[in-house]
This record gives structure tokens, sequence and C-alpha cells, in this order.
């Protein structure tokens, strides 16, 4: 960041400057002479306020003009930026943060390690950006979530803690609502189960005393006499539908089914071989003249053979003949048997079905008829205070409907808070998760650290002034001689600003350094200081120093070194 030129109006300390900037610009003058108001200038139009004011209160108005008239106007690489009261905010040529933090390092030894650790993530994100990205894609989060990391890692974190805590509220509120669903009502002193007692039961219930009560309406008195007739003859009934003899009949029968199936597979084998053996001495003749035409020697054998096997076929055909066909009408007898067993088995089962059904049905018939009976007997009221009971019982039955649609109801709120419960569970370990990588001692934090935390101190200067215990850690603690960096002295204080201001400066890139208040430092380091001024304008852009001194000093302005005189608001380069 090249400052050519500063332009000051009623600004501060300093009533009216035009100042032209070179690589390395020191201010001397005399304490309150207006030295440090060029520096606040410099801040002004891209902070808009002071840098007193601190890095936690950058949004504060500008708290140094005296006057309306007031102006700043600032040349960036030939780029002019100007603000006064009424212009309102002006975009810089660097980050916001950045710039506000590297304008009030002093604040640092201060603030709480959160802070600074905060700070940290905030200069650094934008050059680790592409890891952190890469990092949250494999942890599996979307890229809104990404892009509020990679903007400001302090508001993500905000966010997701925020995130974290309305996922358990909506936790607790479905854990709530889940425990308002109950499965058990209390009706006239008794405990019903709402899981059973579904709507469609209790209208079923409904119905039925709705049919008795129109029955006792249509009807009057209940005739006891003729129930207790009709139940008489039911049973009656139902004793001589007594099947035990029908299935005994038919065990009977399956069984004679079942043998008489085993009589006809073995008529029919019986039959079979009958057929062949009659059969048998006809092949043998035929056998016996096919030889003797294959063996002329044996010839006259064979005819003789022939000869014999004829005379005992004509001798035992009649035998065989007569088996045979005793044996085939055997096995038409037996399948004719098994056929008129199984008629009489299809038969059995039909009658055994039908006493079944009629049974059912006087038995369903009888049940009603001794339900009317037991409901005579139990009452002895006239068919009005009966029609009454019915009343009541009913009601109850509304009410209980009632609870059980309700309940029907509750089920699927029931189901929605289930869903809400895993959903609020889910988001809950997102977010904390997320919470825990963007926390100081956080993976992304440690990401987004890595470019300062690899950036070194000047080791000149840490050897010069003996500060090399000096730590900065990525989790924003800051020590000194292993102690807090509170408890050091106001030098050593001013000289670590100094080194934390050039690191953060140098790890940032913004090319710009300011040094305020120089003459802290004794005279021996002020010189180390000056000793490293060459090597530093190589690495900025721009370097302003300022410094109270007594009497107007004997150095000069050169080619890359511009040095100025500050008193009574006035700016005069030397």
């Amino acid at each position: 960041m090249k400052i050519n030129r500063v332009q000051i109006n009623n600004f501060g300390g300093i009533k009216q400057a035009d100042i032209e900037l070179r690589k390395l610009n020191l201010f001397f003058g005399e304490n309150r002479a207006g030295k440090s108001s060029i520096i606040h200038a410099v801040a002004y139009p891209f902070l808009g306020t002071c840098v007193e004011r601190g890095y936690k209160n950058r949004k504060a108005g500008a708290s140094m003009a005296t006057g309306s008239n007031m102006s700043v106007t600032i040349t960036v690489d030939a780029v002019e930026y100007t603000r006064a009261p009424s212009t309102g905010k002006v975009v810089g040529p660097c980050d916001h943060d950045v710039f506000a933090a590297v304008m009030n390092a002093t604040q640092l030894l201060t603030a709480p390690a959160a802070d600074i650790q905060g700070l940290f993530g905030r200069l650094s994100v934008g050059g680790q950006s592409g890891e952190i990205k890469t990092f949250l894609e494999h942890a599996g989060y979307n890229g809104e979530i990404i892009k509020m990391v990679e903007k400001d890692i302090d508001v993500a974190l905000d966010w997701a803690t925020e995130q974290r805590r309305q996922a358990k509220r909506d936790i607790k509120g479905a854990e709530a609502r889940l425990q308002e669903v109950l499965s058990v009502v209390t009706i006239d002193g008794k405990q019903l189960d709402l899981v059973k007692q579904t709507p469609a039961v209790v209208n079923a219930g409904i119905a039925q005393l709705q049919k008795q009560r129109d029955t006792l309406i249509a009807a009057g008195e209940i005739d006891v006499d003729a129930l207790l007739q009709e139940q008489a003859e039911l049973k009656k009934s139902l004793h001589a539908l007594d099947d035990s003899v029908l299935e005994n009949t038919l065990a009977e029968n399956t069984a004679a089914f079942s043998r008489a199936k085993t009589e006809r597979e073995k008529a029919y084998k019986d039959m079979l071989g009958a057929q062949a053996k009659a059969e048998q001495p006809e092949w043998e003749q035929i056998a016996f003249l096919e030889l003797a035409g294959l063996c002329p020697t044996c010839k006259a054998i064979m005819v003789d053979r022939r000869d014999n096997a004829k005379q005992q076929r004509k001798a035992n055909a009649k035998s065989l003949t007569q088996n045979a066909e005793v044996a085939k009408q055997r096995h038409i007898n037996a399948a004719h048997n098994e056929s008129e067993l199984q008629i009489t088995l299809k038969e059995l089962r039909e009658n055994k079905a039908k006493s079944e059904l009629l049974k059912r049905e006087g038995e369903n018939h009888l049940a009603k008829v001794e339900s009317d009976l037991l409901e005579v007997a139990e009452s002895s009221k006239s068919p009005t205070e009966r029609i009454d009971n019915i009343d009541t019982r009913l009601a109850k039955y509304q009410e209980l409907l009632a609870a059980s649609t309700a309940y029907q109801v509750q089920l699927g709120s029931r189901d929605l808070a289930q869903v809400g419960i895993k959903m609020g569970t889910k988001q809950r370990d997102n977010m904390d998760a997320l919470v825990k990588l963007l926390e100081p001692a956080g993976e992304v934090r440690k990401l987004a650290n890595a470019g300062i935390a690899a950036c070194p101190w000047d080791a000149d200067l840490l050897e010069a002034w003996t500060l090399q215990s000096l730590t900065l850690q990525p989790d924003g603690i800051i020590t000194l001689h292993d102690e807090p960096i509170a408890v050091a002295s106001v030098s050593e204080k001013y000289m670590c600003t100094l080194l934390i201001l050039e690191r953060l400066s140098r790890a940032t890139g913004l090319g710009l350094l300011m040094l305020d208040g120089l003459e802290v430092l004794e005279s021996k380091t002020r010189m180390a200081l000056s000793t490293v001024f060459n090597q530093w304008a190589e690495d900025y852009e721009t370097i302003i120093c300022a410094a109270s001194v007594v009497e107007r000093p004997e150095v000069k302005s050169n080619g890359e070194r511009a040095v100025f005189w500050v008193q009574d608001g006035t700016v005069e380069q030397i």
C-alpha cells in the first residue's frame, strides 16, 4: 500500500497540511504538536474513527474533528480517498480489519487471548481460504457456511453458537410436545387404554348401545318366556348337531379308502404279472426260431425246444389265461371300491362343513338370546329407566370417543415431534462440531492463523532488544520471558508492540508500517531500530514514524526519506 499524499483540513491537532510522502517518512515535534494526528488522519478515511478507539470500537464515530469543515484526503497508488463528516464510509484499497489491526497494535497487549486469536483469523483467513474451504467441504458443511467462515470467522462462530442454542431449544420444545401425548384416559374412575380403544372400536360400541336403545323404544317390555323357550330349543338343536359320530365315520372311511387304494395298486401289479406269464411261451417259440436261423448246426435242437415250448403252452394256456382274467377282475373291483369310498369321503366332509356352519350360527344365536336374558336378569328396571341407563353409557362412550380422536391427532403431533427431535439433534451436533472448529483452539482457526503463525519475528530486533522469549501463539496468548505480557515493563511492552505491529503488517501484506511514540525508546534501543529501517524499506511501500523531540532535528530529507517538523498544527518538510 503506497501512500503518495496526505491532505488534512481541520483534523485533530492539524489545522491544514498537504504532505507528499516517500518510502520512509519521519515526523518530529514537541509533545502535543499534532504528530499523532497525522497518523490518525491516515486511518480516518478508511476506519471512520481515530485509532485510539481500538479494534473493538472501530465502528464508533470520529472524535477528533475540530470543526464542521473537517476533511482528510489520502492518495494511495495515485487514487484519492476523501472522507468528511458528510461523505460517510469510504471503501479503501485494503481490508478494513487488517487496516484497523495494524493501526492499533498496542491494544493487542491488553486484549483477551480469544479476541487476539479472533483477530488473527480475520487477518489471515483470506490467504488461507482455499485450505479452509477444502477442510469444511470434507467435514460436510455447505457452501453458505463456508462463505460465512471465509468472510469472518468471528461472525461465523457467533452464528454457529446461536444455531446450537436454537437447536437445543427446538429439541426441548419437541420433547415437551412428546410428553403431552397420553395414551391412557380415566372415565368414571376407570383407566382406559387409548391404544386399544381406537375410534373404530368406540364407534362400534356406540352403535351397539344405540341399537339396544332403539329396540327398547320400539318393543317395550321383553318377552322373557319366549326367550327362555328359544334358549332351550337352541341348546337342543346344538346337542343334536353333535358331530362326534360323523367324525368317527369320516375317520373310518378315510382309513378304508387308504386300504382300498393299496388293494387296487396290488391287484394292478398282480394283473400285469399274470399277463406276462401267459404271453411267455409264445415269446420263447419266436426266440427258438430266431436262434435256429442263425445256427444251422443247432437247428434240430432249436426245433425240438420250440415244439416242447409249444406243447407246454397248450398245456398251460388255459390256466395262465384264467389267472390273468382273475387278476384283471380283482383290479377292476378294487378300483370301483376306491372310487365309491372317495365319493363317500367327499359327502362326509361336506356334511361336516354344513354341521359346523349350523353349529356356529346356532351358538351365535344362543349367545344373543342369553345376552338378552342376562340384561333382563340384571335389571328389574322399567324400559324408560333402562333407556336412561343406556343414555348414560352413551355419554361416557362419547367422552371416550373424543379422547380417542384427540389421541389419534396427538399421534401425528408425536411423529412430528420425534422428527423434530431427530432434526434438532442433528443440527445441534452439526453446530457443536462447527463451534469447536471455529473456537480459538479449533482446526479452522489454526488453518486461518497459519499465515501469521508462519511469519517470524524480525530476528535482528529480537536479538538487539533481547526479546528472544517473546511469543505470539495462534491461540492469541502473548508472553515474554514465559510470563504474560501484561507484567512486562513499559519499555518492554512498547518494544513488543512495535515487533507485533511489524509482524502483522508483514504477514498480512499490507505494505504499510506506522510507528508512533518512538521517543519512549531509549537511545540504544532507537539505534537498533534505525539499523533495520533500510531492510524494512525493502519489505514495505510506506513507513511512517513519529517521535517527540524538544529541538528541531538536524536530519534532512533525501531521495527515499522525507523528514517533517510538526509545530502548532502545521507540517514543514525539512
